[in-house]
């Protein structure tokens, strides 16, 4: 009769670790699926009427369905590193390693590329992001959450260096002559600077925004000098 195998192959202190760290991560993961699964039905609820084949656009591109996205590859993962190294399963500790090192070179070569060419990788985000953001602003409520949340907590407004002008794009708050837009020009609450002895907020702080100077102080005149003049060193 055979003798029951009771040794293990992995460390205790390397398999206990590896679990909990990756337990760790894959309640993470089920927190930001989850979250992302609700502001799914959310945004569906929201586009209700439209074809099925805009609504699936939108709800993928949307906020919802990249954490949905992003939550589920986050979730495999470290469900197959947990389970993997609990049961001493290689198919599972290989998915899991190859999983990593594939993430591994991947922010490996956005990194690279960001020291070579840190001016144009900064404009492609920017771009990217400020066509995400600010020029679909209106058309998802989680979106428009988002962007709010970030202008409130970090008091900014817009994402590239010409800050409140970037809302020009927005359909909304477009200075061109034909906008028939009750906003135009203007920009969204979120920007307005928010005062702690304020009993009410003015949601109207925004409108025609657009039209007046930006006021620069002499510091933040002087660090976009030097940005400017750093940005034509690198394209000569």
């Amino acid at each position: 009769m055979a003798r029951r195998r009771d040794y293990s192959y992995i460390s205790p202190c390397v398999k206990w670790t590896l679990f909990f760290f990756n337990f760790i991560f894959w309640l993470f993961g089920m927190l930001v699926l989850a979250i992302g699964l609700y502001g799914v039905v959310f945004t569906a609820q929201d586009l209700h009427g439209l074809k099925s084949v805009e609504t699936a656009y939108i709800i993928i591109t949307d906020l919802s369905g990249v954490m949905v996205v992003l939550g589920s590859i986050i979730f495999i993962v470290s469900f197959a590193g947990c389970v993997g190294a609990l049961r001493e399963n290689l198919c599972l500790l290989k998915l899991y390693f190859w999983s990593l090192t594939i993430f591994l070179i991947a922010e490996l070569m956005f990194a690279i590329a960001c020291i070579i060419f840190p001016w144009k990788s900064r404009e492609i985000i920017e771009h990217l992001l400020s066509k995400r953001l600010i020029e679909e602003y209106r058309e998802s409520q989680n979106t428009q959450n988002f962007v709010d949340f970030l202008q409130t907590e970090f008091g900014c407004c817009g994402i590239t260096v010409e800050g409140y002008l970037d809302w020009n794009a927005n359909e909304y708050f477009n200075c061109s002559e034909s906008s028939p837009s009750a906003e135009k020009c203007g920009v969204p609450a979120s920007c307005c600077l928010n005062r702690k002895n304020l009993t009410h907020f003015d949601f109207m702080c925004g409108y025609g925004m657009q039209n007046k100077k930006m006021y620069v102080t002499h510091q933040a005149r002087s660090l976009m000098d030097q940005i400017s003049l750093q940005r034509s060193r690198w394209y000569s």
